[in-house]
């Protein structure tokens, strides 16, 4: 299958695939964004499709998410 994560197109490691793509994503999960940490809103409508959120320093640092970004 083309849009496999496996495909063999790819020279090393996994093929990339967009966060928003990811069929692993569920609501309130957290990613590293480029600009900090964002959570996840996940509708699940005719189309699925993912929305994310700014997760605020006050937030990460309670989960302890703040240590892991210099910014």
């Amino acid at each position: 299958m083309p849009q496999c994560a496996c495909s063999a197109g790819a020279s090393t490691g996994l093929s990339p695939i967009a966060i928003a793509d990811d069929m692993t994503l569920r609501t309130g999960d957290i990613i590293a964004a480029d600009d900090g940490f964002e959570i996840a809103a996940i509708s699940s409508g005719q189309k699925r499709s993912a929305l994310f959120s700014p997760l605020s320093k006050a937030k990460a640092q309670a989960l302890g998410l703040s240590r892991l970004s210099s910014r």
